[in-house]
């Protein structure tokens, strides 16, 4: 199971291997809870609060309650993140989280982790998608037996 611990690891590789130090930092979020009344945590983050890193590029990771990692996306160039979010996630008619298209979580979506890149740098959203998708593959970006990347 791939869970948040194991993404702070490979964040940290890929900033080493692939970063200068002179680059800006990437900014991780912390988890929005797409249910944030089913969290023991007080308080809880989450919706229906904007997303962090809402209007930047980045990578976006989704997560199952126990922590495991369902799917990652990336929003670069012409997209930002709270777009692409808001393609999976809306709202019921009592402003609770609405799920869109059930079929394509094998487990249901709990929480969400996003990372933004440089302002001027919307490119790497691409590259680091890539390169955490490898190391991590989550279950969600495979198809059949065969690894994808994005």
């Amino acid at each position: 199971m791939v869970t948040g611990k194991d993404m702070h690891a490979a964040l940290q590789e890929y900033e080493s291997k692939y970063r200068p130090p002179s680059l800006a930092k990437l900014e991780t979020s912390r988890r929005y809870y797409l249910f944030p009344n089913d969290v023991s945590e007080t308080p809880a983050f989450g919706w229906p609060e904007p997303w962090d890193h809402a209007d930047r590029q980045g990578v976006y990771l989704i997560f199952e309650q126990d922590g495991e990692l369902l799917y990652m996306g990336k929003a670069s160039m012409s997209h930002c993140i709270g777009s692409r979010l808001g393609a999976y996630f809306g709202y019921n008619s009592d402003r609770s989280c609405k799920i869109y298209d059930h079929s394509k979580w094998p487990r249901q979506p709990h929480y969400v982790i996003t990372i933004a890149v440089p302002a001027n740098q919307a490119f790497e959203a691409a590259g680091l998608e890539e390169f955490l998708i490898r190391e991590l593959r989550p279950s969600g970006n495979q198809k059949g037996k065969t690894f994808v990347s994005g």
